[in-house]
């Protein structure tokens, strides 16, 4: 771990720790990572443009809906259009997106529970191991390299350049150095 301690202040970031993994973030990564940014960005772009283009697609589907071109029909087809369909698909779509991003932090809240439980267990079994282990350093040596090599593994787990097949590999590491511990 000391190797991985770049500032020399005794504690290693997430972002040091990455760093020694996988190498330095390429342009290409930092690409991934923000690619979710850009494509929030451009939604109020996709909100201008259905507002203004709204009147035009109105028209064309009150035209395209009742083949007939008076001024009546047109007006009864746009009537329906703006008061009964636009509200009610804004209803479905706007319970659809509050009930996605609802369940999606509400996952992000357990699963940052779940770490910080985790790493809360590991640090306490670090300090149990120093006090047990305290009279035989070289079992001492090994219990923390095991401890290490779990972490790496739940880092790995749980960065963003963790490629998908690594993902399984990882598990099954886990487990080893759980097993081992």
């Amino acid at each position: 771990l000391q190797e991985l301690d770049q500032n020399g202040d005794g504690v290693v970031s997430v972002k040091e720790a990455e760093t020694a993994i996988f190498g330095p973030v390429s342009l290409i990564d930092e690409l991934v990572r923000t690619r979710s940014y850009i494509i929030i960005s451009l939604v109020p772009v996709v909100f201008v443009v259905a507002y203004v283009a709204l009147p035009q697609l109105v028209d064309d589907l009150s035209v395209t809906a009742l083949r007939r071109v008076s001024i009546q029909t047109r007006a009864l087809s746009t009537t329906v259009l703006t008061s009964v369909l636009l509200p009610t698909n804004s209803l479905l779509f706007g319970t659809l997106v509050s009930t996605t991003i609802s369940r999606l932090w509400e996952r992000q809240r357990r699963l940052r529970e779940e770490l910080n439980t985790e790493l809360q267990m590991i640090e306490d079994l670090t300090t149990v191991f120093r006090h047990m282990l305290e009279g035989a350093p070289a079992r001492l040596t090994l219990a923390l390299i095991e401890i290490r090599g779990y972490l790496i593994s739940l880092l790995c787990e749980c960065s963003w350049r963790c490629p998908d097949s690594d993902r399984q590999l990882l598990s099954e590491d886990q487990r080893a150095h759980s097993s081992r511990l």
